[in-house]
């Protein structure tokens, strides 16, 4: 029977009995499962005091839930890396209560600090995955592995402080991010960033392979998303559980009377700025996931480079012009264009409705709204936040922009108020407010107009239209 220690690291957890009881209880094999808990669970490896032999070793914070038959999960996901001698290690980010979606994702590259020190932030979750995906950088409060990568690393550490994903790769341990959430979190610490590392050839095979130059501070876009292919996404396989719930759903939702059932019209943009070329890639991933849904009818401005390669994956591309954005006689600058753009979001619903009338509500959704892997036939229950009422989150209190849904009779005095405050602010010798001010205060002025959620993350309002992760039959 292989054997699995279990390292719980206790530095911000004070209660860990809950936690070491239920690994063992969720255990498909509990007899191959020994704990032991430390402050600094990479230094107990180390010791010969708390390994007996196990063949792997699972290092997670004592925040960590255990899912049924969570160690067979674990060690099947490594043996899917196809890596052979069992060299392979998982790690990445672990699925957090209140993620929209149960699926591990990879440790991405988010940019860089000013003294050379790279941040880090969670890349595509790894949903409906069919194996473990090749990463760069390993998390160190989630790694499954052998026994060996440990002490390896760890004495390759000692001798020269290179980065732990850094020894990795100079000793082929393959990082992948695992594909099967057999652990999740009740919540999480941030990934402190990583200081540029000393310049050897070690690091400049790195770099090379994995898109991460440290000299110039720049990124690929695989590197910022996490998973390493053409297209910056996992091969997937939807189960058919959930294409089934799809379809029973959609069935279901056709027996609502045409009359009551919410038409809306999703409406985003492209505009090549300066501030956006670097994530153009990524983002470019994010919108072919939206377009890709069947039961979602969309449209998009794009200025006429990005037009050309828009109607490439969607066939609804309309010609960005100013006269379709805030109304101005003030002239849009390199400086002033970002804001603009974001100013003019109510604008382009008023100008889709005009060249697509009929819809009930006309939604603005961010180009790269989708950060995750959906189902292309989900059904979509749109009533839950398209009613009669101007719909959008708030995340701690501040209103998240991504996704704002408008009933078709609010458009227009929408608009009116956010030209009036505009224009406003000009007369005063002042810059046009930001977007986020300026939908503070027309909440505060009109309370009456909107419908908010309070959601526990960005990006999240969209998900009230779709099934659950708890509500998904089959859920991991």
């Amino acid at each position: 029977m292989e054997r699995i220690l279990v390292l719980l690291n206790t530095a911000f957890e004070a209660d860990t009995e809950e936690t070491a009881g239920e690994a063992i209880a969720r255990a498909a094999e509990p007899g191959r499962v020994s704990l032991a808990l430390s402050d600094d669970p990479w230094r107990a490896v180390e010791g010969e005091r708390v390994w007996q032999g196990e063949q792997w070793v699972l290092i997670a914070p004592a925040s960590v839930r255990f899912g049924k038959g969570w160690d067979r999960r674990l060690i099947r996901s490594l043996r899917r890396t196809g890596q052979a001698g069992g060299r392979a290690v998982l790690t990445g980010y672990l699925p957090r209560a209140y993620d929209a979606v149960n699926a591990v994702s990879p440790v991405a590259a988010e940019g860089f600090e000013a003294d050379g020190s790279l941040r880090f932030h969670r890349g595509t979750p790894l949903r409906y995955a069919v194996r473990p995906e090749r990463c760069a950088f390993l998390h160190p409060d989630f790694v499954f592995g052998p026994v060996g990568f440990f002490r390896e690393t760890l004495r390759a550490w000692a001798e020269d402080g290179q980065p732990l994903w850094l020894q990795a790769m100079t000793l082929r341990y393959p990082l992948f991010t695992a594909d099967d959430p057999a652990l999740h979190l009740v919540d999480d610490h941030p990934l402190p960033p990583c200081p540029p590392p000393a310049r050897d050839e070690a690091l400049v095979r790195f770099e090379t392979h994995f898109g991460v130059d440290f000299l110039n501070r720049t990124l690929d876009a695989k590197a910022q998303v996490g998973i390493y292919s053409g297209d910056l996404t996992a091969e997937a396989r939807v189960p058919l559980s959930v294409r089934m719930q799809e379809g029973f759903r959609r069935a279901d939702q056709w027996l609502t009377p045409p009359g009551r059932r919410a038409r809306p019209m999703l409406v985003t943009c492209w505009i090549t700025l300066p501030e956006t070329l670097e994530a153009r890639s990524p983002m470019m991933a994010g919108f072919r996931r939206l377009a890709s849904m069947r039961h979602v009818t969309l449209t998009c401005f794009a200025d006429a480079r990005s037009k050309r390669q828009l109607v490439l994956t969607h066939p609804n591309v309309l010609e960005f012009r100013q006269r379709h954005g805030l109304p101005t006689a003030e002239p849009v600058t390199q400086q002033n264009a970002l804001n603009y753009t974001r100013l003019s979001k109510a604008f382009l619903l008023q100008q889709a409705k005009d060249v697509y009338p009929g819809h009930t509500h006309y939604v603005w959704i961010n180009f790269d709204y989708l950060r995750y892997p959906v189902y292309e036939g989900a059904a979509l229950d749109w009533e839950t936040f398209c009613g009669g009422r101007i719909s959008l989150a708030l995340v701690g209190g501040e209103p998240d922009l991504s996704m704002i849904a408008v009933p078709t009779g609010r458009l227009e005095a929408l608009c009116r108020e956010i030209q009036r405050l505009c224009d406003t602010a000009r007369a005063q010798g002042e810059p046009w407010p930001e977007e986020t001010a300026l939908w503070e205060t027309l909440l505060q002025e009109h309370p009456g107009w909107f419908q908010t959620y309070e959601m526990p993350g960005w990006r999240e309002l969209f998900s009230l239209a779709m099934t659950t992760k708890e509500e998904e039959w089959g859920n991991r």
